[in-house]
Order: structure tokens, then C-alpha cells, then sequence
């Protein structure tokens, strides 16, 4: 059976004993424990210790205190309004976050087309299409043609409606709307 014990002259370090055969072994452990049942290092809390952190504490914020006031006041509230302008944007992002992806992966018949994709009537993606003529055993071209298009467009969680438009350049205009 180990046990973990603290001596009062080191206080960052913990001994683990074992049996009288072996010897005390000092390790420096902060709050991780050795022993294999995840025994915790217990360090009592006297009033002697609670006062030494209450005491190291007000030092650390006098200190804190004496160097902010040397900080101009212009820089303070040029500070300040930085900090709030960051609460702002963190708030607003954690609020209209897109926490979701739509894959889109088209497979299309034109040389060369224009598309754009809506999100809840919201333009998400325009671009250009192309496709090249397709070929028979790598050699042999055919009067087909294919091209395709992949992309990821970020979107909220939830039911969408979604619209595709595609304008090729030389026919008439595709449409489509999905309700996903």
C-alpha cells in the first residue's frame, strides 16, 4: 500500500513510502499523485497557510494596482473600449455561428456555366462552372460533356431552404430549389 505524505519544511514536495524494506523516495509532484489508485495528494489548510495566499494575493494585486496606474488614462480608456469592442464580437459570433456544413457537390453537362447557391434566400456561393468533352477509352471524344463542382459552405444548424441557379453560356437557365 503506498502512501503519500507531506513534509512541513518542503512544501512542493510530496514522499511516497511503501513498505520498511524500501526507503522514501522524494518526488516533486505538484497535484499528480504515483500511486496506481489515483490517491490524491492532500495538503491541509490551516489558518497559517490560508493567510500566507490571502497575504500573497493582496501583494500581487497592490502590485497590479501600482502598474496599472502608471498606464495614462487615455490608454486605459482606449483599453477599455478595445476589451468591450471584443465582448462585443465574441457574443455576436457565439450567436450567429455556423455550426454546420452543407457539402455541395455538383455534377454537371456544360462547358461553361455561372452558379449560385441561396441559404434561406441568403446568396451562399457564385461562381463559374466549366466542364471539358468527354472521352471514350481516354482517346476518343464524344459529344458529351462533363465538369463538376465541390464545395463546403458553412450554415447554421437546422431546415433550410436551399435554391440553385445555373446559367450556362450558350443555353437556357437551370433552376432548382431543395428543402433540406
Amino acid at each position: 500500500m503506498l502512501r503519500i505524505s507531506r513534509r512541513e519544511n518542503e512544501p512542493d514536495a510530496a514522499y511516497i513510502k511503501s513498505t520498511p524494506r524500501t526507503k522514501s523516495v522524494k518526488l516533486h509532484l505538484g497535484n499528480w499523485s504515483t500511486s496506481p489508485l489515483g490517491e490524491k495528494i492532500e495538503i491541509p489548510m490551516n489558518q497559517e497557510t490560508i493567510a500566507q495566499i490571502r497575504a500573497k494575493a493582496v501583494r500581487l494585486y497592490e502590485g497590479a494596482r501600482r502598474w496599472g496606474a502608471r498606464i495614462p488614462v487615455k490608454a486605459r480608456v482606449v483599453l477599455g473600449l478595445f476589451l468591450v469592442a471584443a465582448v462585443l464580437m465574441a457574443v455576436h459570433t457565439a450567436l450567429t455561428a455556423k455550426d454546420a456544413s452543407l457539402h455541395l457537390k455538383v455534377q454537371h453537362g456544360f462547358h461553361n456555366a455561372q452558379i449560385q447557391i441561396w441559404v434561406d434566400d441568403d446568396l451562399a456561393y457564385s461562381g463559374k462552372v466549366t466542364g471539358s468533352t468527354k472521352k471514350r477509352f481516354g482517346l476518343i471524344p464524344t459529344d458529351s460533356v462533363q465538369g463538376s463542382l465541390s464545395e463546403i459552405i458553412p450554415v447554421r444548424s437546422g431546415s433550410h431552404k436551399v435554391r440553385v441557379r445555373i446559367e450556362p453560356d450558350d443555353a437556357a437557365m437551370h433552376h432548382r430549389g431543395l428543402r433540406t
